[in-house]
């Protein structure tokens, strides 16, 4: 898989796991504003945590 497929997989199990999408119901709309937060703050917890990567290996 390329770099942005990982990634958007990666989003997805953990917004899964945060909100328990299997749980909702299948006529249920999810509101788009929330999932659009939920995938930034996502996004940043793994810049963080790459960097923080990052900066253990040039130790």
């Amino acid at each position: 898989m390329r770099p942005i497929e990982r990634y958007a997989l990666r989003c997805v199990e953990v917004y899964r796991q945060e909100h328990q999408l299997t749980q909702v119901a299948p006529n249920t709309q999810l509101d788009t504003e929330q999932i659009r937060k939920d995938w930034q703050l996502s996004r940043l917890k793994s810049l963080k945590e790459e960097e923080e990567r990052q900066l253990e290996q040039e130790d």
